[in-house]
């Protein structure tokens, strides 16, 4: 059963149209038609959002907490493909327009409160108003940009360097998500995870750059 929905507070949808407005100006003309179709809804720890073979209708604008996207196999294993906080949009955009049954899934990693705005109104305004249209536009190239690095990682990068880009671009997220969804995230197992973090607790840290000194620094110039 989905949470029920609730009318969005002023400061929430101040939010979303900054998250909009980052990806293309908004104006209060515009903003008048979409901000009436978005609803503020709450998901506990581990609700689904959206499950594989559900229509995916609601694009989701994460407010506070964690989401995270996943397939899953007919055995129950996952493959996590990405994770959305606070400020990032969600929804699962290839299942969104292709308008199948779902293969993606979407799960409330924490307690997670939520904007949902329907696809289908959001889609009808971006036909008629240049604004939304630009900033789908965006927003597509801005995920299309993201699972492009994504696949090159996987394909090219060793486990350890995957491990490593992964603590310096999300340097919060392992404390707040399992071991086992960041090794699927990784594409490797939970035990291989656990050997990649013990050998980055053992390593020294890495070395300052030698400090120049001025005489250096005049012979350098």
């Amino acid at each position: 059963m989905r949470p029920q929905a609730r009318p969005a507070a002023a400061a929430e949808l101040a939010l979303l149209r900054q998250a909009l407005t980052a990806l293309h100006p908004v104006g209060d003309d515009d903003w008048a038609l979409l901000a009436p179709l978005a609803t503020a809804a709450s998901f506990a720890r581990g609700s689904a959002l959206l499950r594989p073979g559900d229509p995916a209708r609601t694009v989701f604008f994460v407010l506070d907490g964690l989401l995270r996207e996943f397939f899953a196999d007919d055995q129950g294993r996952t493959s996590t493909r990405r994770f959305a906080r606070a400020g990032d949009f969600s929804g699962s955009l290839a299942d969104l327009l292709s308008g199948r049954p779902a293969l993606s899934a979407i799960e409330a990693v924490e307690d997670t409160e939520v904007l949902q705005v329907p696809w289908a109104r959001f889609e009808d305004l971006a036909q008629r108003r240049p604004a939304f249209e630009r900033a789908a536009r965006r927003m597509t190239e801005r995920l299309y940009l993201q699972k492009t690095l994504r696949e090159h990682e996987m394909l090219t990068q060793r486990a350890d360097e995957r491990y490593r880009r992964f603590r310096e671009a999300h340097p919060d997220l392992e404390a707040r998500v399992s071991q086992h969804h960041v090794a699927s995230y990784l594409g490797i197992t939970p035990v291989h995870l656990s050997r990649l973090r013990a050998a980055a607790r053992s390593a020294p840290p890495a070395a300052a750059p030698p400090r120049r000194t001025r005489r250096a620094r005049r012979q350098r110039a």
